[in-house]
């Protein structure tokens, strides 16, 4: 039992007694957006990478030069006792997403009630208030360690410069991502109550950590988006991120009223490959279905995902771009490993069999189908929101799926 539950208990209070009226049907604004660098988020990846070089991304120069950094001054032996006894990048240690959660707090002590309240919901934390005050210590230690070292100096100045850089090229797309928020605003129709954001940061690009990779953050009325810069300029995935804040809390509603067997058809309709990197969470595999599904392939009018679709990705793939994969992507190289395959030749000739038992998506079918009857309805309707439509509908597309 936590030793400060009832600290969270007087906080859920406190938020249950502010008056909803006002509010109950309004519907979210258009956030500001704007791209700021984090410090906190580059002071943590800077601590994983001097604890774990293999940790994050190997190629960049910065990478590199940053572990060549850490070789000539490792971190001190009291940050590295403190990173072990957290079992920090351990499979049975702290996840990333919450160490990098708690360094958003870095210099942000506006920011440490929502973050408390977020940790607190977290039932593997033991004592979030005391974790959140030790991590801030390591960074604050780290910080001090770094600006006393002289050979700290030239490897500062080279991230400044390619953060300057990365945020001039996004800042060009500033205004078409206004347009693309405007567009999810316009189809979610997210209550203002449920998505209380009012600023979106897409931060620059982290040089240390895993280039493949993005992450989002929602705290109080901000939101904080994490993505490398190809996704931001060219794939628009940043929009998976923005849309965790739209459908999670959503989905945290619907969860709370489904039955333990409809969770289970949840986890028994979810893609293998889904399920190998979330693992048997049926709420965490909802959201990412909701949002998968909606930015991969209704956006887009693709259609359910089948063979078919699946077939006609596999040309766009070249060698190389396969041969990464298995290198960065350890989840893609032990489906690989485990069905023998090693090129992207054997693949297309196993791509049918590799489709049923990894890609195969019942449940992203049924939410595309789900959307497809929403956007009909919405058309029709001025006050009807997607969060309405999921908590009185949903349930029923999971006991029924359509043909």
């Amino acid at each position: 039992m936590r030793e400060n539950a009832n600290n969270f208990e007087k906080i859920s209070m406190n938020q249950q007694e502010a008056p909803e009226i006002e509010i109950k049907d309004k519907l979210m604004a258009a956030p500001e957006i704007v791209i700021e660098s984090e410090k906190g988020i580059n002071l943590m990846s800077f601590m994983l990478k001097g604890y774990d070089p293999e940790w994050g991304d190997n190629d960049h120069e910065l990478s590199k030069a940053t572990n060549e950094f850490f070789k000539k001054n490792p971190l001190s032996g009291r940050i590295r006792k403190s990173l072990d006894d957290l079992k920090v990048l351990k499979k049975d240690g702290l996840n990333q997403e919450i160490l990098f959660n708690i360094s958003l707090t870095y210099e942000h002590l506006e920011r440490l009630k929502e973050t408390s309240i977020n940790l607190w919901r977290d039932e593997e934390i033991d004592n979030p208030d005391e974790l959140q005050e030790n991590l801030m210590k390591l960074m604050e230690d780290l910080s001090e360690e770094l600006n006393l070292n002289t050979n700290f100096i030239e490897l500062k100045n080279k991230f400044e410069a390619e953060t300057q850089k990365d945020i001039e090229i996004r800042k060009e797309r500033l205004e078409s991502s206004k347009e693309e928020i405007t567009k999810l605003l316009g189809f979610f129709r997210p209550k203002a109550e449920t998505t209380r954001a009012k600023k979106i940061n897409i931060i620059p690009t982290d040089q240390l950590y895993n280039k493949e990779s993005g992450m989002g953050f929602s705290i109080g009325e901000e939101i904080i988006i994490r993505v490398p810069l190809k996704d931001f300029t060219e794939n628009n995935q940043w929009t998976h991120e923005f849309l965790h804040s739209v459908i999670n809390p959503i989905n945290d509603k619907l969860y709370k009223n489904l039955t333990d067997e409809q969770k289970e058809k949840i986890i028994k309709m979810s893609p293998e490959k889904l399920k190998q990197h979330y693992g048997e969470n049926s709420n965490t595999l909802l959201n990412e279905s909701f949002i998968r599904t909606y930015v991969n392939l209704f956006e887009k009018g693709s259609g359910p995902y089948n063979y078919e679709y699946f077939k006609k990705l596999i040309p766009t793939v070249s060698e190389e771009k396969f041969q990464d994969s298995l290198r960065y992507d350890k989840e893609f190289k032990q489906r690989m490993d485990a069905m023998g395959i090693s090129n992207l030749k054997e693949f297309s000739g196993k791509s049918e069999e590799y489709f049923e038992k990894y890609e195969k998506d019942l449940l992203g079918n049924i939410i595309y189908g789900f959307y497809d009857d929403y956007q009909k309805e919405f058309k029709n309707s001025e006050k009807l929101t997607f969060e309405n439509f999921v908590l009185e509908k949903f349930s029923d597309y999971i006991d029924k799926p359509k043909s």
